[in-house]
């Protein structure tokens, strides 16, 4: 569906301005998908999703990879109630909002199962080619998406200044375009443009993507309809500056503009309710469960078994220790592209081996620890 969305919401913005309030092109795109069950409700586990984020960009437009770790964290940040602003909202905001106990990583291993970081490069010649088709598809110039009911796609890419970025609702799990497009100029917090710098353009995003609605609901200016959440307050439409010189709360009584699904600066949004974390995790269960099926994808090498690399970074020499008691049988080595470097076969008995790294390329290095039942650990090694 949001394909055929998007060419008609493009046109809708166009014919409005910065002062109507259009921050996003999923104005209408979404509704609250289902309530929150008790059982889901009850639910505590940490939901950790596999990201793919890929660059689709200009020759002249470079995004490093420093800067999409540091918008994974500004993910993590918010969605688990990290985010230090939180503390200069008044106490009866606080005590609203979650930790929603969804986090996110980049995913180690792509869908032909060769390791990686969870970035895509793409260099395109297309002007704006975020708000066409062509995105989702790697035959006309975009990037055609990885298996979206395994991983949480995330495009970012060239559109008009004005539009930061859009999502597919739960409903559309699984098709080719399900995912999240952001304005490469709203992207992270390194070089963002104000004021949109701290990473929260795609927090906002995502909880349309999990299934949220803005908090006055589809139209502006009135106050007959809002999110359908018990705890959010009714507003009449979006607020635009921070702090707004005009609130737009339909309760004098609660003026709040701190909420991400509103379109307020970074600086001054802080917040998911309770409600709405409940019901992104209820849509998660219901829509998005597969992102949760494959625990291998997101899989951390030191959750598992102590792993020590010494010293890292490292300059030409590396010393890989593991416990006695786990039989790793060979080493594979991946450059930062999935391209397998090489291979080292250990004895049985080893429990740690020397690495000279002066044949391998320098920058980020994977490693895939492969035991002798066939399992596997991903770490990451920095050569300089």
């Amino acid at each position: 569906m949001m394909k055929l969305y998007l060419s008609f919401l493009f046109f809708l913005v166009l014919l409005s301005t910065k002062a109507d309030g259009q921050r996003c092109l999923s104005d209408t795109m979404h509704t609250v998908i289902s309530k929150p069950t008790k059982e889901v409700e009850t639910r505590n586990p940490l939901l950790q999703l596999p990201v793919v984020v890929h660059l689709v960009l200009p020759q002249s437009v470079i995004i490093e990879d420093q800067q999409v770790y540091n918008q994974i964290n500004a993910l993590n940040r918010d969605f688990r109630r990290h985010n230090s602003n939180l503390n200069t909202l008044p106490l009866t905001l606080q005590a609203l909002a979650a930790d929603t106990k969804i986090e996110f990583c980049l995913a180690n291993i792509d869908p032909d199962g060769i390791p990686g970081i969870g970035i895509t490069r793409t260099t395109t010649s297309i002007e704006n080619i975020g708000i066409y088709n062509s995105l989702f598809s790697a035959n006309d110039g975009g990037k055609s998406p990885w298996p979206s009911h395994q991983y949480l796609n995330i495009w970012v890419c060239e559109m008009p200044e004005d539009i930061l970025g859009y999502a597919s609702s739960p409903k559309e799990a699984g098709d080719a375009t399900d995912g999240v497009v952001i304005n490469y100029r709203y992207f992270g917090t390194l070089g963002a443009h104000t004021p949109f710098q701290m990473g929260r353009t795609l927090v906002h995003e995502l909880g349309h993507y999990f299934g949220l609605a803005h908090p006055w609901g589809t139209f502006h200016d009135e106050c007959e309809e809002d999110d359908g959440i018990s705890d959010t307050f009714p507003q009449s439409g979006p607020h635009n500056e921070c702090p707004p010189r005009e609130y737009k709360m339909c309760d004098d009584a609660n003026p709040s503009y701190s909420n991400y699904m509103d379109y307020t600066p970074d600086c001054c949004l802080a917040m998911f309710t309770k409600q709405q974390a409940a019901i992104m995790r209820q849509n998660i269960y219901e829509y998005r469960a597969q992102l949760l099926q494959n625990p291998a994808i997101c899989h951390e090498l030191q959750d598992d078994i102590p792993i020590s690399l010494y010293p890292n970074p490292a300059t030409s020499l590396c010393v890989i220790s593991w416990p006695e008691e786990e039989k790793i049988e060979h080493i594979e080595f991946y450059d930062i592209a999935g391209k397998k470097i090489s291979q080292t076969s250990l004895h049985q008995q080893s429990s740690q081996i020397e690495i000279c790294l002066d044949p391998f390329p320098k920058g980020l290095l994977l490693l895939r620890l492969v035991t002798d039942d066939n399992k596997y650990y991903i770490h990451r090694l920095y050569h300089h």
